[in-house]
């Protein structure tokens, strides 16, 4: 699933079960180009038992790296007599350019140290977050997701001739640059209203979207349909001058009205549907108004007495008001 959010990360996983070690080392090369003072690279590590609880936890909090220059790091570990797994990787957070290579792994006890053979150590190959060869996207104990901020590829260094992973945050307002600066700016107050609302909703499970407090009530899975149905008619009628067609109400009107048929129609799909549905909205959006000029926004519909900067900043304030709701919402049910 694509989801939004200002960090991201990726692991390996070795099994720890029969294993006669009680402590492990975890190195790597790392350097970070950082565009804010949030933004830091990292190694990390965690130690699971077979019941899922965690023995050992170390993210480098106290020490973030936000160095330029390749230095060596390295996690240092227990390993309990119960331990089962081993989970290891890089994280990295908020706006800059992180670089990852050469991970190593050791295992040790009072006799011996044993290195781990890790796959893919320097990272070959590196098509995509989700497509990094011997790697996992996350943290390990969740499905794999494709941050939308970050891209991740293999770079090849000019002198040493060793592969290396390159991770870059991308601006969500990068796409919009080419806008007219009024334009620009409509469009950037829409995308972070949006950011906000993905960030909220994506982690609901399909119990938590289709929570109602009354029967009478909206549930959050209704209020994204509507946000989107909304965006919808306003697209219609500011940049082709007319309302819904007699298909169009077929597909909106009931959720424009949140009505029970609306209620009754959107139950037990997940967040990946709602997401999907809002984003499909949302590009017709940007698309459209790639044809926009700043003058255009002080262009009226002709059957409006309000400018067409006037209905997008209603758009705008339209989500605002129901990402509240569903905010209570989220409340409630705890």
């Amino acid at each position: 699933m694509k989801i939004s959010q200002d960090w991201n990360s990726f692991c390996q996983c070795i099994d720890l079960a029969n294993k006669i070690y009680d402590s492990f080392k975890l190195t790597a090369l790392v350097k970070a180009k950082i565009k804010s003072p949030k933004s830091s690279a990292a190694l990390w590590a965690r130690v699971e038992n077979a019941d899922g609880g965690i023995d050992f936890f170390d993210d480098m909090t106290d020490r973030r790296i936000q160095s330029s220059q390749w230095m060596k790091y390295e996690v240092n570990g227990i390993i309990d007599i119960n331990s089962s797994k081993l989970y290891f990787g890089g994280f990295c957070t908020n706006q800059g350019e992180f670089y990852f290579k050469s991970f190593r792994l050791f295992l040790s006890n009072k006799k011996e140290t044993k290195e781990v053979i890790i796959n893919n150590p320097n990272f070959d190959k590196v098509k995509s977050q989700l497509l990094v060869p011997g790697w996992t996207q996350g943290i390990g104990n969740e499905t794999p997701n494709q941050i939308l901020e970050y891209n991740f590829i293999s770079e090849v260094s000019e002198y040493s001739k060793e592969s290396h992973l390159k991770i870059t945050y991308t601006d969500n307002f990068k796409n919009l640059k080419d806008y007219d600066c009024e334009v620009y700016e409509l469009l950037r107050m829409l995308e972070d209203v949006s950011i906000r609302m993905i960030r909220s909703i994506q982690n609901l499970t399909i119990d938590q979207l289709d929570y109602r407090i009354n029967l009478t009530s909206n549930s959050i899975a209704l209020l994204i349909m509507h946000i989107s149905a909304v965006e919808s008619f306003y697209q219609v009628f500011t940049f082709e001058n007319r309302t819904f067609n007699n298909t169009e109400k077929k597909r909106f009107e009931s959720i424009l009205k949140m009505d029970s048929k609306a209620q009754e129609t959107f139950v037990n799909f997940n967040i990946e549907y709602y997401i999907s549905y809002f984003h499909e909205i949302r590009s017709r959006t940007l698309e459209n108004f790639k044809k926009k000029s700043n003058g255009w926004l002080k262009n009226r519909p002709s059957i409006s007495d309000k400018n067409n900067h006037y209905h997008w900043l209603h758009v705008l304030e339209h989500q605002s008001y129901h990402i509240g709701q569903i905010e209570l919402l989220k409340k409630l049910m705890n």
